[in-house]
């Protein structure tokens, strides 16, 4: 919780507890759902369209 505090990306799962959920800036999908693999690939994703 106190990393979430903390930093500009934090994620919470879709199905993480409520309290989690509040302190996240970010959500990703669950993670029955690959939520983290698609949290990450849609930041790399767009830090890459940044880039060029």
């Amino acid at each position: 919780m106190e990393m979430l505090k903390e930093s500009y990306y934090s994620y919470a799962m879709e199905n993480a507890h409520p309290g989690v959920k509040e302190l996240a800036r970010f959500s990703a999908p669950s993670n029955t759902e690959d939520g983290v693999i698609k949290a990450v690939n849609a930041f790399l994703d767009a830090e890459l369209a940044v880039a060029k």
